[in-house]
C-alpha cells in the first residue's frame, strides 16, 4: 500500500490537549483528504466534517461547514440558519467557475459531507449535533461514556445523512452531558469509528490502542498498519482529541 500522508497535526493552547489527524485514503494525494476539522477554543467549539467523495467540491464544502459551525452566533440543533448562508455562498462561488459542461451539471447536484459539531461550556456542560456517519466518543478515565450518533458497528452502511450544499437538509441529532476535568472527547469519521465500537464490541479497549498516537508519524504509521491487517478500512480518516482541563 502505498504510503499515507498526514495532512494536518496541531495541538492547542488553552486546553490540556487540542489535537486534530487527517490522514488521507491509501494511494490518494494527501491534498484530497476529503476530512475536515477545526476548533475555537475560545468559544469550546469543535468540529468535523467528512465529504462525500462522489460529490464535486466535497473537500470545499466539508471546509465551509466547519467555519460556519465555528462562526455561528450560537449553538443550535436547527443547522438551517448557519448552513443557508453557506447555500447562497456555495452557489455564488459556482457560478464563478470554469468548468465542463458535464462537471458543471454534476456540481450543480451540490456538494455532500456528514457533520459532526461539538460545543463544551467552561463548567463541563457539553452538548453535540451530528448529521451521518461521523461519530463521537465520550471517555472518562479510560472508560467510554457515550457514543454519538451511532451505537454499534452494524449502524455503518452505505448512504448516511448529508449535510447538502443545494435544497433542504434533514434534522441534525442533539445529545448533552456533563463532562469532569480529565475526560476526553474523540470526534472521527466512519471509518475510524466503525474500527471504535467493533474494538468495544470484541471486549478490546480502543483507549488502549490511543496510547500509541503520541504525535502525528505515530498515528499515521498506526493507521497504515490496522489498514494493511484489513481491521480499519481504507478511507480518509479523521481524528479531532480534546481533553478537558485538570483544574488543581
Amino acid at each position: 500500500m502505498e504510503k499515507s500522508q498526514v495532512s494536518r497535526a496541531v495541538q492547542g493552547d488553552r486546553w490540556d490537549c487540542v489535537t486534530a489527524y487527517t490522514l488521507v485514503k491509501g494511494g490518494n494525494d494527501p491534498k484530497d483528504c476529503e476530512d475536515v476539522c477545526g476548533w475555537d477554543t475560545a468559544t469550546g467549539r469543535f468540529a468535523l466534517a467528512d465529504g462525500a467523495t462522489e460529490s464535486s467540491f466535497a473537500q470545499e464544502w466539508g471546509e465551509m461547514l466547519v467555519a460556519g459551525f465555528l462562526a455561528a452566533p450560537r449553538f443550535a440543533v436547527n443547522v438551517d440558519p448557519w448552513v443557508r448562508p453557506l447555500q447562497q455562498q456555495w452557489a455564488a462561488q459556482l457560478q464563478g467557475r470554469s468548468l465542463s459542461w458535464f462537471a458543471k451539471r454534476k456540481a450543480q447536484l451540490g456538494a455532500h459531507a456528514t457533520f459532526l459539531g461539538l460545543e463544551v461550556a467552561p463548567q463541563g456542560q457539553w452538548r453535540a449535533i451530528a448529521l451521518g456517519d461521523s461519530c463521537l466518543f465520550w471517555w472518562r478515565n479510560g472508560q467510554l461514556l457515550e457514543g454519538f450518533p451511532l451505537k454499534s458497528s452494524a449502524a455503518f452502511g452505505y448512504g448516511p445523512p448529508l449535510l447538502t450544499s443545494v435544497g433542504t437538509n434533514p434534522p441534525a441529532r442533539l445529545m448533552a452531558g456533563q463532562a469532569q476535568p480529565g475526560d476526553e472527547f474523540w470526534l472521527v469519521s466512519d471509518a475510524l469509528a466503525q474500527w471504535v465500537w467493533q474494538q468495544i464490541e470484541g471486549a478490546w479497549s480502543p483507549w488502549s490502542h490511543s496510547r500509541e498516537w503520541v504525535n502525528a508519524e505515530a498515528f499515521a504509521q498506526w493507521v497504515e498498519q490496522t489498514r494493511a491487517t484489513g481491521h480499519l478500512h481504507n478511507d480518509d480518516t479523521a481524528l479531532l482529541r480534546i481533553a478537558i482541563p485538570r483544574y488543581t
